[in-house]
């Protein structure tokens, strides 16, 4: 399929065109069929940021630490998305979807420096069909960290800080800016990554000097550390948002920053994964780019690098300056993520390694473009990924009302029953708090649902339960303590088609 890809500027538009086209056109259908995933984070999020919309908000959600959160920009995104439409279907569109099929293959195909464009394309592919359709489609605060990853290692990987020129000065402040908003997205990648770029910010300065003059090696020294000061002032305009919260409130989350990286179990005392799980879930994350088990994507692993070190010593490949810079980095970059896990102080959890995927994505392009034979195979397996990808959609799609769905059903059946009396709306969560009723009942029947039930104060003469078709003595407890039978009568019941019932009680 892609065997005649270079010859024509025309035939690569069109490749690239469909490698986007595809998985773009899946995402909208899943969106706009309303398969949307709405639960307590997004729903959570979406109430902060329409909060945000009239009284302008310097944090973000809570991180997985108690008392640590992460910085607005997501909150602050979300409110952008607000602007044009309420629909969190809408805001999907606007801050997922667009920045991962526009932003991400603009920049991705900017990497024909680097790649040649089958390999990119063969890259695009295996990430957007593992990984990528899941961080078009969610609205999470940490789906954006892959993006930001891609941005942070495409400045690193055109940036010369050997130089001081105006391109430079604004490449490294754009790139201190840029790992400061990761951090602010995923707390525990963007550390790891941070790490990771200082290993690799000295170990660059010695391979770039090691054959200069004495004269040269100071100059290019004393650039990078320029660069270095001017990448720290980028990253501390990335959080002015944060420490301009914390001067306002005492510096309550940097108290509790420095315990918890310095004093084990001060914050969380349960277990996260082990230091055997913690490699395992690394090379796990290698495998779902590839679509296989993570054993078979370690011996795929092994085997590439074992056979471009054998290659490179038979001088069959020729190692450019480029490929140096770009395996440097990379090698640093993983570095720093297996540091930071493996020595971490409190728990390492699978979600911790939203971004990961990048390093990966970028090292397997590497060897895709060096391997001929290696290209080949996985130019026929990417076109069988995306057949049984697509094939899979189409036998699994069949129209059927979506838990989101549901959810908006059972906004509108109290809308319409309660008409324009007033009412009381109790929903059962296993969590205790409601954000995803808060929210819809906030959009769609302008009401205030407080998501905290012990904020939710009876008004009107009726009420109404929200609960799981599957019903349990939890349930069944909670229906007995929000009817009040003593005081209110059962009088209508709706069932939605599979998750949920409504239960409406008046006042006798």
């Amino acid at each position: 399929m892609f065997g005649r890809l270079n010859s024509t500027p025309k035939l690569q538009f069109i490749y690239i065109f469909i490698a986007i086209g595809i998985p773009l056109t899946i995402s909208l259908v899943l969106i706009l069929s309303i398969n949307l995933t709405f639960w307590y984070d997004n729903a959570r999020d979406l109430l902060a940021a329409w909060d945000n919309l009239t009284k302008f908000t310097l944090i973000g959600p809570p991180s997985g630490i108690p008392g640590i959160f992460y910085g607005p920009y997501w909150i602050w995104l979300l409110s952008f998305g607000l602007l044009f439409s309420k629909s969190p279907l809408i805001v999907t569109i606007i801050t997922a979807i667009i920045p991962y099929f526009v932003l991400f293959p603009l920049l991705w195909f900017s990497l024909n420096k680097f790649f040649d464009r089958t390999s990119l394309i063969i890259g695009w592919l295996l990430f957007i069909f593992s990984s990528g359709m899941t961080y078009a489609t969610q609205l999470w605060n940490l789906y954006p960290a892959p993006l930001l990853t891609l941005i942070a290692i495409y400045l690193f990987l055109i940036a010369d800080f050997t130089q001081i020129t105006k391109k430079q000065t604004f490449l490294a402040l754009g790139l201190g800016f840029v790992m400061g908003l990761l951090v602010n997205f995923h707390i525990s990648f963007g550390l790891s990554f941070i790490t990771g770029a200082i290993i690799f910010l000295v170990a660059d300065t010695i391979v770039t000097s090691k054959q200069q003059t004495k004269k040269s090696k100071q100059k290019i020294i004393i650039n990078k550390i320029y660069s270095v000061v001017l990448i720290l002032f980028g990253l501390l305009i990335s959080f002015l948002p944060t420490m301009l919260f914390e001067l306002r409130h005492g510096f309550h989350q940097t108290q509790t920053l420095l315990q918890t990286l310095f004093k084990y179990g001060a914050v969380i005392t349960v277990s996260g994964l082990n230091k055997q799980q913690i490699l395992q879930t690394f090379l796990t994350t290698f495998g779902n780019l590839l679509h296989v088990p993570f054993l078979i994507a370690s011996m795929v692993l092994l085997l590439l690098i074992g056979s471009y070190i054998y290659l490179v010593n038979k001088r069959k490949i020729i190692v450019a300056k480029s490929d140096i810079r770009l395996l440097l980095l990379l090698a640093c970059l993983f570095a720093g993520n297996l540091f930071i896990y493996l020595t971490a102080k409190n728990p390492v959890w699978e979600y911790h390694f939203v971004g990961v995927d990048i390093l990966f994505l970028l090292l397997l392009t590497f060897f895709v473009s060096k391997f001929s034979i290696f290209r080949k195979i996985l130019i026929a397996y990417a076109v069988m990924v995306v057949i049984i990808s697509v094939a899979s959609f189409i036998i699994n799609f069949h129209k059927q009302d979506s838990h989101f769905e549901q959810q908006e059903d059972v906004v509108k059946i109290i809308k319409n029953n309660a008409g324009n009396q007033d009412y009381t709306v109790f929903a059962y969560n296993a969590s205790i708090y409601s954000y995803d009723f808060s929210y819809l009942f906030r959009w769609m029947a302008y009401k205030d649902v407080p998501y905290d039930p012990g904020f939710i104060k009876q008004s009107g003469n009726s009420i109404y339960l929200i609960v799981p078709s599957k019903v349990d003595d939890r349930i069944k407890g909670f229906i007995q303590f929000r009817s009040e039978q003593d005081k209110f009568k059962e009088v209508k019941t709706w069932k939605t088609q599979t998750d949920f019932i409504i239960l409406k009680y008046t006042k006798k």
